[in-house]
């Protein structure tokens, strides 16, 4: 039984030339397809549960320091937006190693 050269980690698709340019292969588009999509989604998933928790953390600092942001600048800064400016600076400097940290 021979395979015309087709490597046995490519998918072969019936009536669709994937690979190596070939007539297809063993199974018809109409399986191959959805398993694929379903198969990134669940990957996607595995990664989605590594992530996620760091993501979220880095997202609600964010969300934290632009909501303080705006806090100072319509509390304080409605009597004095320099002092509000160095409220606001401070509280980003604090906020700087939480930044390098998400970024790497």
């Amino acid at each position: 039984m021979e395979f015309d050269n087709q490597s046995m980690m490519e998918p072969t698709v019936q009536g669709l030339p994937f690979g190596n340019g070939g007539n297809g292969g063993w199974l018809p588009w109409f399986v191959v397809v959805p398993v694929q999509i379903a198969s990134m989604f669940f990957e996607l998933g595995v990664v989605g549960i590594v992530s996620l928790p760091f993501w979220s953390a880095i997202a609600l600092l964010a969300t934290l320091d632009f909501l303080l942001d705006f806090v100072f600048l319509f509390t304080i800064g409605l009597i004095c937006k320099p002092c509000a400016g160095i409220f606001i600076w401070a509280i980003n400097i604090l906020m700087i190693p939480f930044l390098i940290l998400a970024w790497i």
